[in-house]
């Protein structure tokens, strides 16, 4: 046999396997929007009213409240340009920092995910933040300081996949404070995993059985030849 025709024929397994075993997969998107009714809203912490909210582990720093039975005092600046109520009692959540954390961070409890976007503002007065994303150590995504608004949101698009988010109030020229400020509000925090369609597990099967027989066959006597 041609030489190059047996080299073609013998990977040719391989690369059917190969093909086989890449699946289709589909994004399981989550808008976290603090609304779940396991959350009091009172200011205490995510952990606490809801441990695992998104398959997070929220730290103990970051706290839930209502923005509407709040207006009057704080975080009027996250209500502005919300479509939620000013009366009636209704619900409109946001996640803040307690006591103004300068460092808060945001891990996956089991798997990394891709965080698509979020939302932060200020409460009182202007304030830099910074958001830092990583997996497995390694730096993915840096924000650099970002100047938020007292009186509108700002919107972040990451689309970056993540194990560990961390967001830290800084200087403009995004250094730490040295102490604690107003609390940032954080909403709607989009984040996705990928889930295998029906079929994937089928054609990685089937890749997985080529491989092998492709295998078989290379230690079989007539390969050699």
């Amino acid at each position: 046999m041609n030489p190059s025709v047996h080299m073609f024929t013998s990977k040719l397994p391989v690369v059917i396997a190969l093909l086989l075993c890449v699946a289709p997969v589909r994004a399981a998107v989550q808008v976290l929007d603090f609304e779940d009714a396991a959350f009091a809203a009172d200011g205490s912490s995510i952990n606490a009213d809801n441990f695992g909210y998104g398959g997070l582990d929220w730290g103990s720093s970051i706290g839930v409240v209502d923005v509407p039975e709040n207006i009057s005092t704080t975080f009027a600046g996250w209500y502005v340009g919300v479509d939620c109520p000013f009366s009636g009692g209704a619900s409109c959540n946001g996640a803040f920092n307690a006591n103004g954390t300068i460092t808060t961070a945001i891990e996956a409890i089991s798997e990394p995910f891709v965080l698509e976007s979020l939302v932060l503002t200020s409460s009182f007065q202007t304030q830099h933040v910074r958001l830092t994303g990583s997996l497995a150590g390694a730096t993915l995504y840096d924000s650099g300081a970002v100047l938020l608004s007292a009186t509108s949101r700002t919107f972040f698009d990451v689309g970056t996949g993540l194990d560990t988010l961390i967001i830290q109030v800084v200087t403009s020229a995004g250094a730490p404070v040295s102490s604690p400020t107003d609390p940032w509000v954080l909403d709607d925090m989009i984040i996705s995993r990928p889930i295998p369609e029906p079929g994937t597990w089928v054609l990685l099967a089937a890749g997985l059985v080529v491989l092998a027989l492709a295998f078989r066959r290379s230690k079989s006597p007539d390969s050699l030849t």
